[in-house]
């Protein structure tokens, strides 16, 4: 459509360095107005228990200060089933830097793009797929 982005996002699994975020920041301020740089990374430290017989509900959210964690398995009320094998663990968003979109909105992204993997039968996923993808190319790699 030969339009600039409004807005980027970049999802990376490690932490930015302070270099790493000046050369994003530089290199995406100089062309696109809106921009968040997340660090997305999966851990298994960290894990709420429930009282009853399932996991925590798939988009469960929580923070510790500046940590959130967002459950992207877990329970689906919808059809009253947990599809995993193990208790799940949640990501850990340990960055965002450009604060031009909230929290809750970015998670919601990521929520949702947990279940663009088109090469599984599974409902969603750990990783969204902007992650997931580059992992599976560099095994192929």
């Amino acid at each position: 459509m030969k339009q600039t982005s409004a807005r980027v996002v970049v999802h990376k699994t490690s932490r930015y360095w302070p270099d790493e975020r000046d050369g994003f920041r530089s290199a995406i301020e100089a062309r696109v107005r809106r921009y968040d740089l997340m660090a997305l990374e999966a851990q298994s430290r960290v894990r709420l228990i429930t009282t009853s017989k399932y996991p925590p509900l798939r988009g469960t959210r929580f923070s510790f200060g500046e940590l959130d964690y967002l459950y992207t398995t877990g329970y689906i009320s919808a059809l009253r089933e947990f599809h995993g094998m193990h208790v799940p663990a949640p990501l850990q968003v340990a960055d965002h830097i450009g604060q031009d979109s909230s929290r809750d909105v970015l998670l919601k992204e990521v929520l949702a793009l947990t279940k663009l993997n088109w090469n599984s039968a599974a409902l969603g996923g750990l990783l969204p797929i902007t992650i997931k993808f580059s992992v599976l190319v560099g095994e192929i790699m």
